[in-house]
């Protein structure tokens, strides 16, 4: 299985680093976490026609202006999108006219799914949801494909939902941005790194970043490297536009 981070920024697009998109290739699907404007860079690698499940987390900006470069994908097959029922209506809105190309006019057979966490929809993927703690709902997911357990929790405070998706998985994708402050709705590195071994998980690829973030928490990782080993029992990465993994 492999994982390719495809936009690593929060906020806006800046220093050639989209925002919010990951690609898992599994042996059957493609698997796609938020549509920020990094899905436009699926026509930038090699990657197998398959059908594809996009799940979006919520729906800032950052996380969904990727709708708009749907249809320019090449190698996508019939593409389903599972967002909470919560947010169904609303992406139907914004995923229509006059802000782009409604979405059962692609050429690809686009198909919007709700979920909640009490009912599972009728797909072929099998994982789980729970709400994390943002401004606006934001929604974490554990799957489970091909004997791997991969979560993707972004946009959200410490909470006790985050460590129970990231809890037995060979990946835990985390959002990381920003230094510690007491009114902020985000993760910085301080808190991950101080809270580390709660995740209880193999693999924490780091992403989402802020504004200027990515050196500094680039910065921020290698000093603390050389006091603490962070990779005895965790192997922890800091991805970028591109960055791929096979677990």
């Amino acid at each position: 299985m492999k994982v390719t981070f495809l936009g690593t920024n929060g906020w806006y697009n800046y220093d050639n680093h989209e925002t919010s998109c990951v690609l898992v290739e599994s042996k059957n699907y493609n698997l796609i976490f938020d549509l920020g404007s990094g899905i436009k860079n699926l026509n930038k690698i090699k990657f197998k026609k398959k059908q594809t499940f996009i799940f979006i987390s919520h729906l800032h900006l950052d996380h969904v202006i990727g709708i708009h470069y749907l249809n320019s994908i090449s190698n996508l097959g019939d593409i389903n999108i599972l967002l909470h029922k919560k947010y169904n209506s609303k992406f139907k809105e914004i995923f229509n006219k006059p802000y782009t190309l409604k979405y059962n006019n692609y050429k690809n057979k686009i198909k919007i799914i709700p979920f909640d966490e009490k009912k599972k929809p009728n797909i072929p993927i099998n994982f789980t949801s729970k709400k994390l703690k943002h401004s606006d709902p934001s929604y974490g997911f554990k799957f489970f494909l091909d004997k791997r357990i991969i979560s993707y929790c972004t946009d959200t405070k410490l909470c006790q939902n985050l460590f129970d998706l990231s809890s037995g998985t060979d990946l835990s994708i985390i959002e990381c941005n920003q230094y510690k402050k007491k009114k902020n709705f985000h993760l910085s590195f301080e808190e991950i790194n101080e809270n580390l071994f709660k995740f209880k998980t193999r693999k924490i690829a780091l992403t989402h970043f802020g504004p200027d973030d990515f050196s500094s928490v680039k910065q921020r990782y290698y000093k603390l490297k050389k006091e603490v080993d962070l990779n005895k029992n965790i192997k922890l990465f800091i991805t970028k536009d591109f960055f791929s993994l096979k677990i």
